[in-house]
């Protein structure tokens, strides 16, 4: 190709369109020779070796930022999302449906035994404070707040410890109901007290033992 003048040549490497190493000739010069030597520009750098540059690239291929990063699991995901996704969703839907059967159920009895409407009354009124409590955990949890974890294991205790007071005060309203009905409502109120201790042992474990929250917010 050419010919072309000296500024030409300058502008196509400028460009990429050739390279210092391209044999090029000029009147005057016997040969083919480099066109960083007919320009008089210093050569290039020597190539590095193939097998150099393998070794180089499988030595550094982990960024330093992320070499001591955890490959177990971490953020919220898995069992943690379930968690939240019982607060929010799972959790006021099953509350809600429960206190509209229970009201519906025993509403009949609410002119013979008024301490039952009271009882139920303050169960529901119960329920809903530490739904809307939940709620707002699982919200903050699921947020992938830093204090996630110290948050979760405050709620765990307190909707257990909670859950049982209401309960216990329920029994005491329905104290003057008769022996038989009363006695069932006991072993109701026992069976539910198991469930959500088990519930609560279940959650406080996984708090306490899970990688994915040891990696996510440190370990505790």
């Amino acid at each position: 190709m050419g010919p072309f003048g000296q500024d030409q040549v300058m502008g196509m490497l400028s460009g990429g369109l050739v390279a210092s190493t391209d044999l090029a000739w000029c009147q005057g010069v016997a040969d083919w020779q480099p066109l960083h030597t007919l320009l008089g520009l210093p050569p290039p750098p020597p190539v590095v070796a193939a097998s150099s540059v393998t070794t180089a690239s499988t030595v550094s291929t982990t960024p330093p930022s992320t070499a001591a990063q955890p490959t177990s699991p971490t953020g919220v995901g898995g069992w943690l999302t379930f968690f939240c996704v019982g607060l929010t969703i799972l959790g006021p839907l099953v509350v809600l449906g429960s206190i509209a059967n229970t009201w519906s159920e025993a509403k009949p009895a609410f002119v013979s035994f008024p301490a039952i409407k009271a009882a139920i009354i303050w169960e529901s009124a119960g329920s809903i404070v530490l739904l809307i409590y939940g709620f707002i955990v699982g919200c903050i949890v699921w947020s992938g707040s830093p204090q996630g974890r110290t948050i979760a294991r405050r709620y765990l205790l307190i909707r257990f410890f909670g859950f049982v007071g209401i309960e216990v005060f329920a029994l005491f309203l329905l104290r003057d109901i008769p022996a038989s009905a009363f006695s069932e409502v006991v072993l109701q109120m026992v069976i539910a007290i198991a469930q959500n201790a088990i519930a609560f042992l279940i959650w406080w474990f996984y708090f306490k033992k899970s990688k994915r929250v040891s990696n996510t917010y440190g370990e505790g």
